[in-house]
């Protein structure tokens, strides 16, 4: 009895130190231990009590929990002890441990979770294309290399933006514009949606891991930790072996005034719509609809449609596939539509996520080969912002001294225009953080990356036109000069290109070394391809 009040006082009292939605993540990673499932308020998300302030288990439909059930209360366990706040001896292992799923990953290390935000943040501030929703509603974007789309649903990532909408900014940068002012719903709704991306595709989301993870992440540690309502109760638990009433708080979905309608939710899935209701073909054809179609001979694209794998209608033929690629209506064919989605906002929001998560769920095991699938349109191509570095390689360590070492970089044009492009490279030798030189390297007539005279800027750098889709790999010698310092000094390295009043970096850092074995070039530090930026 002991042990099992000790568990449900650790359902509480997680590992939260310090961390808040503002980025200040815990600095030790959370215990998920034995989370145990209560009875909650469908409407505000509180845990009830019993009348002696303890918590109150769902009870657990195992063989053997048959007489564990609270008399008039079928979905608790009786025999709470009014001291101990434990589940009587008989009852102590019908208790429902909660599944996390793919959000235990909010025990990963805070740096980790920067990261993976500072990634996602990235993606959707830099995507080639204006940004979607796929047919579950995860957010989507284009990369700027390839051109191709992809939705943010790694459990991290997913997990990470929840976290930035739910904190007191209430957005992730790049999914909103700067000024614009994200309304309550409008945030909610990016958070269920994350919040299903980042769990199990086959897992099924209730209200308890919904309300563990806001109280790990931090979301709930003080009254600026989220731009919520919170409503707060004093709970007994055992705190240094004493019974104390300890406060917990909670987000208030119904303070929040969160709405939920799961047939109008995906009745506006995908956004934009790029499927026709028409669509049912063999495997290796693609269907075709157009937003604004201008005669009868395109067809419209539907909302509320999705692409799936089916069986063939009709009996298989000889050198025929069986499977057959079909555009179904999201809401009929997951859901039934007679299903009870629950009462109260915050058993709605649970239910959101795990809608979100079913959706996910069925187009990955019914996934349209390559071959077939559609993909989301790119409605306007952001031109401007089509050159990108990557691939910019300095020594990592250099001898002092040493002959001349090569340092090279990629520059793409991804765009549809040829551009003009200036470049310029900045090699900044410090000692001892009191003094240090610079370098700068240019191109010259050859396009070889040469040590320039002068002190110039990007503005007065030399231009060169790069032709659409044109890859220009750019190299150059370290004079000796540069690498002349005492071991222990480091060089710093930046690479610009500008394009219009656009500017791209990427960032590399070289040791200067007193001897031994010399450094391979690698990629730089830090670096890897960077995108333009408007400044």
């Amino acid at each position: 009895m002991k042990l099992l009040a000790k568990v449900l006082a650790l359902t509480f009292a997680v590992a939260v130190k310090k961390a808040t939605a503002s980025r200040k993540l815990q600095k030790e990673a959370p215990d998920l231990g034995d989370q145990i499932r209560l009875l909650r308020n469908h409407t505000n998300g509180v845990p009830i009590l019993t009348k002696d302030k303890c918590l109150w288990p769902l009870a657990s439909e195992s063989e053997g929990c048959e007489g564990c059930f609270q008399l008039g209360e079928d979905d608790v366990t009786s025999g709470i002890d009014p001291v101990t706040c434990a589940v009587n001896s008989d009852c102590a292992d019908c208790t429902i441990e909660t599944d996390f799923g793919r959000t235990s990953v909010v025990r990963s290390d805070p740096s980790v979770f920067e990261r993976q935000i500072e990634e996602v943040e990235n993606n959707l501030g830099d995507t080639a294309c204006p940004l979607y929703k796929d047919p579950a509603g995860r957010s989507g974007y284009f990369d700027r290399v390839d051109g191709d789309p992809h939705t943010v649903d790694s459990p991290l990532q997913a997990l990470g933006m929840y976290l930035k909408v739910m904190g007191p900014l209430k957005t992730i940068g790049g999914l909103f514009d700067d000024n614009y002012e994200v309304q309550d719903q409008e945030a909610l709704e990016v958070a269920f949606r994350a919040f299903g991306a980042a769990f199990d595709k086959g897992g099924d989301i209730n209200l308890d891991v919904i309300a563990y993870t806001n109280a790990m992440l931090g979301l709930t540690e003080t009254d600026d930790s989220s731009w919520m309502p919170t409503e707060c109760i004093d709970i007994r638990q055992e705190v240094r072996g004493t019974m104390k009433l300890v406060e917990h708080c909670f987000l208030d979905y119904a303070a929040a005034e969160f709405t939920y309608n799961r047939g109008t939710n995906f009745a506006s899935l995908p956004d934009p719509p790029y499927l026709s209701a028409e669509g049912s073909y063999l495997l290796g054809s693609t269907d075709m609809c157009y937003l604004d179609p201008v005669d009868d001979s395109e067809t419209a694209c539907t909302d509320g449609m999705f692409e799936v794998l089916d069986t063939l209608t009709v009996p298989n033929i000889p050198g025929l596939p069986s499977f057959q690629v079909v555009h179904e209506m999201i809401y009929e064919t997951v859901f039934d539509p007679g299903d009870d989605v629950g009462i109260g906002e915050a058993a709605l929001f649970a239910q959101a996520s795990n809608d979100t998560r079913a959706v996910i769920n069925h187009m990955h095991l019914w996934a349209v080969p390559g071959i077939s699938a559609t993909d989301p349109p790119c409605t306007e191509l952001f031109q401007v912002t089509g050159i990108v570095i990557s691939g910019f390689e300095v020594p990592t360590k250099i001898v002092a001294g040493s002959p001349e070492k090569v340092i090279s970089l990629t520059v793409s044009n991804t765009g549809s225009d040829e551009t003009s492009v200036g470049l310029l490279i900045t090699a900044t030798v410090e000692d001892d953080g009191s003094d240090e030189n610079i370098f700068y390297f240019g191109l010259d007539e050859n396009r070889e990356l040469v040590m320039l005279d002068d002190e110039p800027t990007i503005e007065e750098s030399e231009t060169f036109n790069l032709g659409v889709e044109n890859i220009l790999k750019l190299t150059g010698s370290i004079p000796s000069g540069v690498t002349d310092g005492e071991s222990g000094h480091v060089i710093h390295w930046v690479a610009t290109i500008k394009v219009d009043s656009d500017l791209a970096t990427a960032t590399g850092v070289s040791d200067i070394m007193s001897g031994g074995k010399k450094g391979k070039p690698s990629g730089a530090r830090g670096g890897g391809k960077r995108m333009l930026r408007r400044v």
